[in-house]
């Protein structure tokens, strides 16, 4: 009698899950299987529960591969040398924390005018993302660093930066960058100082011209007659000496007194309190707008920047705006532009002086053109875009200083 042995492979399910390294279902894991001389069978993904199956065949070695990206790759063997008809075999892959590295951001300020470094300026840097701000200084080179540390490649950065130095005027710089690579970031900086002139005014002051009127024979001339002639020997005054023979006039620094019926006069001069020997010229530009619009462009940034600067310097000056449009839209919605340009310059303001009350402004529609881009009735002119700016505008005036 002779046994048979039937040698004929069966098949047998291999079945698991991809997990990581703390055990949880890791889906969509590309899972490979090779035969034993590392030739590929098959490949499959897991599923959205990590699990994966393939049919072998009984009597073979087998290897297991899983990959995923940021995970190591993880390989195993299976031996199909069993009984069983179902082998389990879970798949364990060990995850790679992204690298971290550090940066480093150098700020150099200068002045625009001389090039010269600024020390001791201040920077407010303000984290946009995570709203958090902080001050740096800069040394007697201009410059101050900040390091960044152990953030990822390709992290976004959004920061407002704002220079501050007394004498300069304020300069704000919104930032924004991806990190692509770690190394130093330079940013470069001039402040501008603010324009005021100091002039002289040359407005004649008032004089106190007083005295005692006598004759030849140095007798006192009571209840007298004098005249008082400019320059060009027009009377500008008259008045009387009075008992004992005085008498006095008030007149400019530039006046001539010519004498009456020859009499001599004892003269005694004196200033009176000028309130305007000298004064600062304070130059503001007005500030423009496009077209349909309210928001405050960059050019018009600097302008205000120095109102700001100039109003902080002179705490108890007050201003007043006026905004403007062009012509072009209803009379009604050109009034309510205006507004909304006005409140957009006062709010500017206001965020960055002391006392904001000090500022206001209000809004005037196209009533004042400054040129002949007029659109009422028949008239239609073919004005160019700059020519209608020059009546977007928000204008300033000094009500107190």
């Amino acid at each position: 009698m002779v046994e048979v042995v039937d040698n004929t492979p069966v098949e047998i399910l291999l079945k698991g899950n991809t997990l990581d390294d703390t055990e949880n279902n890791l889906a969509n894991t590309e899972v490979t299987l090779f035969d034993g001389n590392g030739n590929k069978i098959n490949s499959i993904t897991s599923d959205e529960n990590g699990a994966y199956n393939f049919t072998l065949q009984s009597g073979n070695i087998y290897k297991l591969e899983a990959k995923k990206q940021k995970y190591k790759t993880q390989s195993v063997m299976v031996d199909s040398h069993t009984e069983d008809t179902v082998i389990v075999q879970n798949l364990i892959l060990e995850f790679i924390p992204e690298p971290l590295y550090d940066f480093t951001f150098t700020y150099n300020v200068s002045d625009k005018a001389t090039k010269e470094s600024i020390e001791n300026a201040t920077i407010s840097v303000k984290d946009n993302l995570n709203n958090t701000v902080n001050k740096l200084y800069t040394d007697a080179k201009g410059t101050t660093q900040k390091k960044l540390e152990k953030l990822k490649l390709n992290t976004q950065l959004n920061y407002t930066f704002t220079f501050e130095k007394e004498g300069y005027l304020p300069k704000t710089v919104n930032y924004e960058t991806v990190l692509h690579e770690s190394g130093n970031y330079v940013l470069n900086v001039e402040m501008q100082k603010p324009e005021v002139v100091e002039v002289v005014d040359n407005t004649p002051v008032e004089i106190l011209l007083k005295g005692i009127a006598y004759d030849n024979n140095n007798k006192v001339l009571s209840n007298r007659t004098l005249s008082l002639y400019d320059i060009n020997g027009n009377k500008i005054k008259v008045i009387n000496t009075d008992e004992n023979g005085e008498y006095n006039f008030t007149l400019h620094s530039d006046t001539v007194l010519n004498e009456t019926e020859k009499y001599i006069l004892n003269i005694n001069t004196q200033n009176i309190e000028n309130s305007k020997n000298s004064d600062e010229l304070i130059k503001i530009n007005p500030i423009y707008f496009d077209y349909d619009k309210s928001v405050i462009r960059p050019d018009a940034a600097v302008e205000l920047d120095k109102i700001v600067e100039i109003m902080n310097k002179y705490p108890n000056m007050i201003i007043e705006l006026s905004s403007f449009t062009d012509c072009r839209g209803a009379n009604s919605y050109n009034l309510k532009l205006s507004n909304q340009r006005a409140q957009a310059t006062v709010d500017y303001i206001k965020k960055r002086i002391t006392k904001p009350s000090r500022i206001s402004g209000k809004g005037f529609g196209e009533t004042k053109l400054l040129n002949h881009c007029d659109c009422d009735g028949n008239k239609k002119y073919d004005c160019t875009e700059e020519e209608y700016q020059q009546n977007r505008r928000s204008e300033f005036r000094i009500i107190k200083n």
